[in-house]
């Protein structure tokens, strides 16, 4: 895990770069993580790995699926935050604005596959209630479209209610004394009509459903495959499947199951060519890791405006960048037993609210701004006395925190960020030096 002397209260998961070359796309990297060492909360890191922001969340809850999103017409960062369950969660969506601070909250136990915020005001999410059907008793998959202010729930869809027991792939509680996931609904897309596309890991299936009515339009893989799908474009226990602005649609292939049950395969990120009509799918992209991974869990890809697909591998500690002709332009690690669920790329400009924050160790001054992303420059000031401050050192930003050396006899020290202009962005408190 990753230590600052500045800030000692933050001990975010370390994340080693394996690879970063030519082609990458902008932005920052947006993280999440449920399991591993270091303490929990959204993560926010550039290409080198270095810590941009980290939220420290309290011992016991969670965060996924970190990513900035648009909320009336702004820029926010947005992330699910709760307690984890047996692959299940119950918790909030959480919207901060650019100071980090939180202005909205959204659901009461949703679960965290998914908060994804629409132009409407909106957000859609996803639940995990126990129903019984057929004198079973089983976890529902359900999409709910949430209004953000009020919290009403504008519409619910049950994948109980429209899809067969007999379309799942698990047939029996993987906990004895529990429910069946006979669905495990993980996310939810909508096109320009406004239908849905859900991805259900346990039916291996990706649904399209329609709006108005929650009727299934049609099913892609499972049992049930509306479609003719090509051997090579296979996929089982999938996630994230996405609409694309081309009409094709991605998703992820864990291809590894928690049962002995299809396939085992490496995982891989996939794109199909959809022919509604003809009722044909083509694989037209195929993305895999090197070295091979095979994810049992959790994961996603998403298309970069460049056409790379950023991908976070769920279970497995990757995190990596792939360009259209097939090249690993990045490749991060978490620590071992670690994993984000998601992972995105964005552009962001981070202002905290906060002062920046300083710790004098030794006669080296430690500085950091924890989520300011326009820092260029530190300069420390230090003197014998808080009113004869005076500049005795300026060095480039180095990461999430960076080291100046203070001459001798100083008494008192304070520290200013400074951007690329030079102009004063922050100052910390003035302090004593012991």
């Amino acid at each position: 895990m990753s230590r600052f002397e500045s800030r000692p209260d933050l001990r975010p998961p370390a994340v080693v770069v394996r690879r970063r070359g030519p082609g990458r796309g902008e932005g920052l990297l947006f993280l999440g993580s449920i399991l591993g060492p270091g303490q929990r909360g959204p993560l926010v890191v550039d290409d080198r790995g270095e810590v941009v922001w980290f939220k420290r969340l309290p011992r016991g809850v969670v965060a996924t699926d970190v990513r900035v999103q648009t909320y009336l017409g702004r820029p926010v960062l947005t992330w699910w935050q709760g307690r984890y369950r047996s692959g299940h969660g119950c918790g909030v969506g959480v919207i901060a604005d650019t100071s980090y601070r939180t202005i909205a909250t959204v659901g009461r136990c949703a679960d965290l596959h998914e908060f994804r915020l629409t132009p409407r005001g909106t957000a859609l999410m996803l639940d995990y209630p126990v129903v019984r059907r057929g004198g079973r008793r089983l976890y529902d998959g359900v999409v709910q479209e949430v209004d953000v202010r009020s919290g009403r729930v504008l519409f619910r869809w049950s994948a109980a209610q429209h899809v067969a027991f007999a379309e799942s792939y698990v047939r029996r509680p993987l906990r004895p004394g529990r429910p069946i996931d006979f669905f495990h609904v993980n996310a939810v897309d909508e096109d320009a009509q406004g239908d849905l596309l859900v991805t259900a890991r346990h039916t291996w299936g990706v649904y399209k459903v329609d709006r108005s009515t929650g009727r299934v339009l049609w099913r892609l893989g499972g049992k049930r495959s509306g479609f003719a799908v090509p051997r090579t474009g296979r996929f089982s226990w999938p996630h994230d499947a996405r609409f694309l602005a081309d009409g094709s649609i991605s998703l992820f292939d864990n291809a590894a199951g928690d049962v002995a049950t299809g396939p085992q395969r490496e995982s891989s990120v996939m794109v199909f060519g959809v022919d509604e009509a003809a009722r044909r799918v083509t694989l037209v992209r195929r993305h895999t890791h090197a070295p091979r991974i095979r994810s049992l869990s959790q994961a996603n890809a998403q298309l970069l405006p460049n056409r790379n697909f950023l991908v976070g591998w769920g279970f497995v500690p990757y995190v990596s960048e792939h360009a259209p002709d097939g090249r690993q332009v990045l490749d991060l690690r978490l620590p071992p037993r670690s994993g984000t669920y998601r992972a995105y790329r964005f552009p962001w400009t981070g202002r905290p609210a906060g002062r920046p924050s300083l710790a004098v160790r030794r006669r080296v001054a430690y500085v950091s701004w924890n989520g300011a992303t326009e820092v260029a420059r530190w300069q420390v000031l230090a003197g014998r006395s808080p009113r004869s401050l005076r500049p005795v050192a300026e060095v480039a930003r180095r990461g999430f925190e960076t080291a100046a050396r203070l001459p001798a006899g100083v008494r008192w020290v304070s520290a200013r960020a400074l951007d690329g202009s030079r102009h004063v962005l922050g100052r910390s408190m003035t302090f004593a030096v012991g």
